[in-house]
């Protein structure tokens, strides 16, 4: 029984312990170092020359390819800066340029003669001056509403037309612009709004310049119809501005 415990811690000890992994790992590395080390000696001149031009070649490519990769996304990051900044400046011209509106209407008629007579007030809601203004406006009693022409009011050869020349428009500084139809109000003539007849119309366009200037002309219209003792905006075309 003794021979076979001393046979069997022989057999033990006889056994080459097993290496682990990692230094197995080690061993096949330091292997193929030495394997091209040797292989690097034993090469000729021109395979040497052959390898490095072939690794120059290798690297040249990697280095050209991180290149490209860092242009594209210097480029894409130029271009959403730039449309940022672009949405930025947009924003604010819009929040300090002059901004020309109706301010307020009237309606009524004149005390001696009854003729039907109008009120306009144009005023800057900007934070600057709106340059160079002029323009038109026209007033009539009619049966429909002021002409348009794809879109854009028009005229009425018909009407008692105005020129609008109020040079520079301040902030705080409104312009009042009365117009009257030098004729009694006909017959069945409508004094709300929605009621049926012959209304009166005050329309009009004014163009004008801004600070800072963004290279075109900025325009307001407006085109109204009396309603008790104010003007409405029309169906068609009502208040349009730039």
């Amino acid at each position: 029984m003794p021979d076979a415990k001393k046979g069997a811690q022989a057999t033990h000890q006889g056994q080459k312990p097993k290496s682990k992994w990692w230094a197995r790992l080690i061993y096949d590395i330091k292997s193929e170092l030495h394997k091209g080390e040797a292989e690097r000696k034993e090469e000729n001149p021109q395979d040497r020359s052959s390898r490095r031009t072939a690794n120059a070649t290798v690297w040249i490519a990697v280095v050209t390819a991180a290149m490209t990769v860092f242009s594209g996304l210097t480029l894409l990051e130029i271009y959403w800066g730039g449309a940022d900044t672009h949405k930025l400046a947009e924003s604010t011209l819009a929040a300090s340029r002059a901004w020309v509106v109706v301010q307020g209407t009237g309606f009524g008629f004149t005390q001696d003669k009854k003729f039907p007579t109008g009120r306009v007030i144009l005023a800057d809601s900007g934070e600057s001056p709106a340059f160079g203004m002029e323009g038109w406006r026209c007033v009539e009693v009619r049966a429909d509403e002021p002409p348009l022409q794809n879109g854009i009011l028009q005229k009425s050869n018909t009407g008692i037309c105005l020129s609008i020349a109020g040079g520079t428009l301040g902030k705080g500084v409104p312009i009042t612009m009365d117009a009257f139809v030098p004729a009694i109000a006909p017959d069945g003539f409508a004094k709300d709004t929605d009621g049926i007849g012959p209304h009166f119309y005050y329309w009009g366009t004014v163009t004008y310049d801004i600070y800072p200037s963004d290279g075109k002309r900025h325009s307001t219209s407006f085109s109204l119809k009396n309603g008790g003792s104010q003007l409405s905006a029309c169906r068609e075309s009502g208040y349009q501005t730039d």
